[in-house]
């Protein structure tokens, strides 16, 4: 579900329960680094009861963290903007559907259009505490919405 990246001396990608693995490969030897947290962990305090918008809140805290890799690493204005993109995306049909069987505020939606419209039209690249308000918004839906 993670990203995967290889580069020539080593690996980065995703164990099965999300969390980040580093390998090196030193003369055909493996060493793995203990496991690194993600920028934003599922906790289970973020279930609701519902499995179709925890499995869609699972995939915001997924793109969430994509695009905060893609601003810790220092990606170019175009990979961040495919990152937000698909956030902003996935947002609007995350909260159209969530609207369909509660009472939500997708308000949220325009701000991310907004913020969207902003960055894509500037060339700029966005920094992980940008991402990190977006994440207090975020993580305030997902645990709204499970109480």
């Amino acid at each position: 579900m993670g990203i995967t990246h290889k580069a020539s001396m080593g690996c980065i990608g995703r164990n099965p329960r999300g969390l980040q693995k580093t390998c090196r490969s030193f003369s055909g030897i493996r060493i793995k680094k203990e496991d690194q947290m993600a920028f934003v962990d599922w906790e289970e305090s973020f279930s609701g009861g519902n499995g179709a918008i925890d499995t869609q809140h699972r995939r915001l805290i997924d793109l969430l963290n994509n695009l905060y890799e893609t601003a810790a690493a220092g990606k170019d204005h175009a990979a961040q903007l495919d990152a937000l993109q698909e956030l902003v995306d996935y947002l609007e049909i995350h909260l159209r559907f969530e609207s369909s069987i509660l009472d939500v505020d997708s308000s949220i939606v325009d701000m991310g259009k907004d913020v969207l419209a902003d960055f894509a039209a500037g060339t700029g690249i966005l920094s992980t505490e940008e991402v990190d308000g977006l994440k207090d918004w975020v993580v305030g839906h997902i645990q709204d919405v499970a109480r």
